[in-house]
């Protein structure tokens, strides 16, 4: 039986006999009742096992206790951070390769734009301009002379009232930084005459900045 149930033990047989004290019938001259010693006991008891009780817990709970935000920022700031790597410097063969493929994407932009303008002059029947865009190499197809060749494209697009050029699924090969070919498929239409879906081989050159045709074929 541990202290605390002893004294309780202890109180409650005193209680009992209180009661059957008080029971019996009073003397003309009865003394007060005096206060148990016991209880002053157990007061005692009790006083000691809390301050037992208190020291047993006390490291525990400084162990669990948070520990202050003053304390914690404290000891963040005392540990460096560490500083960040360096991102590695781009290789000489990296950078070659980037601006070989910056080169290559603008070359064929620029080979698909000629195409777009050549097909452009084309529909607006302008002679000058349609001419302008093949190279003064240029294989003449048909065995026709340089001149008799412009003149046979001359009366086939300013003779017509209207026509019409589209080229589509439009895929450029480049051989280097100077030349180029192009596969399209090309559709014709004006009032007298349509062809659809002709299948077009364009070789182009740069010369001066500029893409210029060196030679094309139906296939």
């Amino acid at each position: 039986m541990s202290i605390v149930e002893k004294a309780l033990h202890r109180l409650d047989v005193e209680r009992r006999e209180n009661e059957s004290a008080t029971a019996q019938p009073a003397t003309f001259l009865q003394q007060p009742p005096k206060q148990p010693a016991s209880k002053l006991v157990l007061v005692g008891l009790l006083g000691g096992a809390l301050g037992v009780l208190f020291m047993v817990l006390t490291p525990w709970l400084d162990k669990t206790s948070p520990v202050p935000a003053t304390a914690t920022a404290t000891r963040a700031a005392a540990i460096p951070t560490p500083a960040p790597n360096p991102a590695p410097a781009p290789t000489p063969q990296a950078s070659l390769a980037s601006a070989q493929i910056d080169r290559s994407t603008a070359a064929q932009a620029a080979v698909r734009l000629a195409v777009t303008q050549w097909t452009g002059a084309w529909t607006r029947r302008d002679v000058d301009a349609y001419l302008a865009f093949y190279a003064a190499d240029f294989t003449v197809p048909n065995g026709l002379t340089r001149a008799a060749w412009q003149a046979q494209r001359k009366s086939r697009i300013s003779k017509p009232a209207s026509l019409q050029v589209e080229v589509r699924q439009v895929e450029v090969d480049l051989a280097d930084e100077t030349n180029a070919t192009v596969h399209l498929v090309q559709d014709f239409r004006s009032d007298n005459y349509r062809e659809v879906g002709t299948r077009k081989e364009l070789r182009l050159k740069n010369t001066n900045e500029r893409w210029l045709i060196v030679s094309e074929k139906s296939l």
